[in-house]
């Protein structure tokens, strides 16, 4: 496809705003940063149903919207687990009630961009770049937003998968393990092999790449000896998928090897049919992502302030149910955010539409009033004390939220 002038300007101007950071400003970011803290980001990917995570149980028009998925009012059988007295947790959420009680949780409503494709593929590359206007930026703002400050230690980015996602895709060296055995497993002799073939090329092969190859090894080693030490957690992990991805990120978390951040696939959540209610499919993903927070979170009690969980995902659900008993690819979402470092003014933030008619999105979707990177601008500059947040997200003049 021809690409017209206005998309080549287009294209330039976002490259100049969130273009490689120069080596200096990398020095000045750095010497100014304090301690390193954590953000974990656990991406839902299919496109949860915020609308029955995060309930508008106050809203008249949600069980009209939804006869057969619609949770009960807060009190009943089965009822939602109110926050503020117009939204409430899905009943499965249950072990999260107590942090955000404790100000150590909040959820920001209607969130998402206006460019919102509804397909799954391009809506997870936009989030995990934060480009939205052109197809410059292929790495993920996560990266970007290493290769800005300084880092130390030989493991700053970790993803908890099977790949590496978009998001920690870039300049700065980030590992993809399914979990710790999954790298430690391959043995001592496996690895010395490896570096002995490694030197016997020294002279040969190219030198950037030499240095890469030992960096990855001397990584291998590192892992190795955690999971030899068997650094333990502080409670017991729920025996799931994301509670197994958590307890590795505090291990490695634990063991001093300079983590800074880290991601974690959660899929499941594209519920086009027989999604349930209080139960059901969706019911128990809602279960195995609060579970496995909440046993992060008390893993960590004590030191929450260094500590942040973020969730994401593509895009929200329609308001109404479809003839499936499921829902399907909306507009705004809801994003949720975890640690002791939270300053929410209420449970639940952001300018909320309503699901009235003329309210919805066409008629159909929850309406965007927070874009998603304004959300992740203000975890860049308060939580990881990032001065570019701005560029680094390709975004001019981003918009207070008001949770840090």
């Amino acid at each position: 496809m021809r690409t017209t002038r206005r998309q080549l300007l287009g294209k330039l101007q976002a490259a100049a705003v969130c273009g490689v950071i120069p080596q200096w400003a990398q020095a000045a970011a750095g010497a100014a940063g304090a301690k390193k803290r954590l953000l974990v980001v656990v991406f839902l990917r299919g496109g949860i149903d915020g609308l029955n995570l995060v309930v508008p149980h106050g809203e008249a028009e949600y069980p009209k919207l939804r006869p057969g998925l619609a949770l009960a009012r807060p009190g009943r059988k089965d009822g939602v687990l109110d926050l503020d007295g117009f939204f409430g947790l899905h009943p499965q959420a249950a072990a999260l009630v107590p942090h955000f009680k404790a100000k150590n949780a909040v959820a920001i409503h209607a969130v998402g961009h206006d460019k919102n494709t509804r397909s799954h593929f391009e809506e997870q590359d936009l989030w995990e770049t934060s480009v939205l206007e052109n197809e410059v930026a292929t790495d993920g703002w996560l990266n970007r937003h290493l290769a800005s400050v300084q880092g130390e230690g030989p493991l700053r980015a970790v993803a908890l998968s099977n790949a590496l996602p978009r998001l920690l895709r870039g300049p700065v060296p980030a590992l993809a393990i399914r979990g710790l055995r999954d790298v430690t497993g391959r043995g001592k002799d496996t690895t010395g092999a490896m570096r002995r073939a490694l030197e016997s090329d020294a002279g040969r092969a190219n030198e950037l790449w030499i240095t890469q190859a030992r960096a990855t090894l001397d990584l291998l080693e590192e892992l190795r000896a955690v999971e030899a030490h068997r650094i333990p957690t502080r409670i017991d992990y729920p025996d799931s998928y994301l509670a197994g991805r958590l307890k590795a990120v505090s291990r490695l978390t634990r063991a001093g090897i300079g983590l800074e951040v880290a991601t974690i696939d959660l899929g499941g959540w594209d519920t086009h049919q027989s999604q349930g209610g209080a139960g059901g499919t969706y019911g128990r993903k809602v279960k195995e992502l609060s579970e496995g927070i909440d046993a992060f979170l008390r893993d960590f009690e004590g030191e929450l302030d260094d500590i942040m969980v973020l969730t994401l995902s593509e895009f929200g659900r329609t308001a109404f149910e479809n003839g499936t008993g499921g829902t399907d690819h909306g507009w705004g979402n809801v994003v949720l955010s975890f640690g002791g470092g939270l300053q929410p003014s209420a449970p639940v933030l952001g300018d909320w539409p309503g699901l009235g008619p003329q309210q919805l999105h066409k008629r159909r979707e929850l309406k965007i009033t927070t874009d998603f990177r304004d959300v992740i601008g203000e975890v860049l500059a308060s939580h990881l004390g990032n001065p570019q947040a701005a560029r680094v997200l390709c975004r001019p003049g981003l918009r207070p939220v008001g949770f840090l």
